[in-house]
């Protein structure tokens, strides 16, 4: 009886690995957004224009880790500024999407909590122009990002 008590639970155990192995086989094609993307946002307050620029980098290393760049510009008009750096910093992005969320796992992007909102066709076959970049509560409005064809 011991036998067969043992081969069920084996058999139990497999079906278990199986199922839970099987649940995660999407595979995002990351590499389809590797590039340089730009956001851009302008608003007129108390007469004055103040723009914001932001551009991000997505690279990817030979041993498959993808990294990030990311650099923030603001002119205004009130104080004279043109095109000011006001924020730059580097990091990496996780390894695993979780609930079509690819965190940036490092640097200034994963303070901000922010990560890529990865679609349902997880960019397969197809380069997109835009990306949409969420950021975490209280950390500021999702961006959508325009393909920079520079």
């Amino acid at each position: 009886m011991k036998i067969s008590s043992n081969i069920i639970l084996n058999f139990y155990l497999i079906i278990l690995f199986l199922f839970f192995s099987s649940c995660n086989t999407e595979i995002v094609q990351g590499s389809n957004i590797i590039g340089n993307w730009e956001n851009s946002i302008s608003k007129t307050m108390g007469g004055y224009e103040i723009s914001s620029n932001f551009f991000l980098s997505i690279r990817k290393t030979n041993d498959g880790q993808f990294n990030y760049t990311y650099e923030v510009y603001v002119s205004d008009q009130m104080y004279g500024t043109i095109n000011k750096l006001m924020d730059k910093g580097s990091g990496k992005l996780r390894d695993e999407v979780s609930e079509k969320k690819w965190m940036f796992e490092t640097g200034i992007l994963s303070n901000k909590k922010s990560y890529i909102l990865v679609p349902e066709d997880n960019w397969k076959d197809y380069q997109p122009s835009t990306i949409k970049i969420g950021h975490g509560f209280q950390r500021g409005s999702d961006q959508v990002f325009k393909k920079n064809n520079l």
